[in-house]
């Protein structure tokens, strides 16, 4: 790809950056760990190399409490016995699926590959 059609593929993502940015939304803390959003990101990413993304619940105040770093820890993390909720998993992989489908048509992938990465596309069974 030449460099005037980098700038215009860069240009073209950055206006849809701009309209997206103007009806933005934050999730709060609290949903990320309810929802299930939490416990999974963690189970899937973070404990596997070594670290958690905390979340604190004091009272009715609920904020990140950064990353937690165990990375000396040749295996990783893993949750204790009866920590992780069946409810939030189902949740967390109900939403993931119903999202897949849609950004697979859209996009012609679910997870954005990098750079450098195989663009093949393993499908899922998506209807379980």
């Amino acid at each position: 790809m030449s460099e005037e059609e980098q700038s215009l593929v860069q240009s073209q993502g950055n206006a849809r950056t701009k309209n997206w940015v103007r009806e933005l939304q934050v999730v709060t803390p609290k949903e990320l760990l309810e929802f299930g959003y939490v416990q999974e990101v963690n189970r899937r990413f973070f404990h596997p190399l070594g670290m958690a993304m905390a979340v604190s619940n004091i009272g009715r105040n609920y904020s990140f409490d950064g990353v937690w770093d165990l990375r000396k820890d040749p295996e990783g993390l893993t949750f204790g016995d009866g920590v992780m909720s069946e409810e939030k998993f189902r949740r967390v992989e109900e939403e993931w699926a119903k999202r897949a489908k849609k950004r697979l048509e859209a996009l012609g992938y679910i997870v954005q590959p990098a750079p450098g990465e195989a663009r093949a596309v393993k499908i899922l069974n998506l209807e379980d």
